[in-house]
């Protein structure tokens, strides 16, 4: 029987039951258990499997009849459905908060809460990088004087607590907290919804920064262009190598640093 509290996608969970029901039984096909989901084809499972499209959450009972779960089981199984199924990063992070809940000792791996909070909030790229910064002070009233946005010490200090969690951030032999990764990114190309709530509040940083913030201080450039289809991949592969020659370049040593920067570059379409 599959463990299903290793699992934090409905769709893999489900196309790995159904493997299982199937390495049992070599006759049960894919059209087998849509039947016996009230299915009129398989061609909601095959999606499913393909992680493509969610199952109408009116099939869950079939669902859990058919896997013979218990009463936790079917509400983990739900939570994952309803994971799948949300479309905000708010919905998101309360139905993992839920599967962490639901999950026996520690079997799930309650990681995931603390990235995807990582991953939605820019207090904890700053904080991250602050730590180079050669006047650094480790203390939440410190760091919440020096960022250049409005955030409560208890948001500091909760950052703090997530960086050493996630092992973003350690102590070296001189008690002096340190990065253990130069810089974090995510994969390219790839829809996330952590990492869209991020870019928006960088991008809403950053029209705060344009009205607040000395001409001396910053830099916004933005032009209009034509630009054809083809030359879109050349061009997102040369703002990526700028931003990493950019780095090279510029980017003070550790403990040398000044002040903390945030580098944003926009490459968006303006006509439909």
């Amino acid at each position: 029987m599959l463990d299903i509290y290793k699992y934090t996608e409905f769709h893999k969970f489900l196309t790995d039951a159904w493997k299982e029901k199937r390495s049992r039984n070599r006759a049960f096909s894919m059209s087998a258990w849509a039947r016996q989901l009230g299915l009129e084809n398989s061609s909601p499972l095959s999606l499913a499997f393909a992680g493509k499209r969610a199952l109408p959450k009116k099939y869950l009972p079939q669902i859990i009849r058919t896997l013979d779960l218990d009463v936790n089981q079917a509400q983990y199984l739900e939570a994952l459905l309803d994971l799948w199924r949300a479309t905000t990063p708010e919905q998101r992070l309360l139905y993992i908060s839920r599967l962490k809940d639901l999950a026996p000792g520690e079997a799930f791996n309650g990681q995931i809460v603390d990235e995807f909070k990582y991953l939605s909030n820019p207090i904890h790229g700053a904080i991250l990088e602050m730590t180079d910064l050669k006047e650094f002070r480790p203390e939440p009233q410190w760091i919440q004087s020096r960022l250049s946005f409005a955030v409560t010490l208890q948001e500091v200090s909760e950052t703090l607590e997530r960086l050493h969690q996630l092992k973003l951030l350690k102590a070296d032999a001189t008690g002096r907290l340190v990065k253990t990764h130069k810089h974090l990114t995510t994969e390219q190309d790839v829809e996330d919804l952590g990492t869209q709530n991020y870019h928006k509040a960088i991008s809403e940083l950053a029209a705060q920064a344009v009205s607040s913030q000395d001409v001396n201080s910053r830099e916004f450039n933005s032009y209009s262009f034509n630009l054809t289809k083809a030359k879109l991949p050349k061009a997102k592969a040369m703002m990526r190598e700028f931003i990493n020659d950019f780095l090279k370049e510029c980017e003070a040593q550790p403990g040398e640093g000044d002040e903390t920067f945030q580098l944003s570059l926009q490459l968006f379409k303006i006509s439909k």
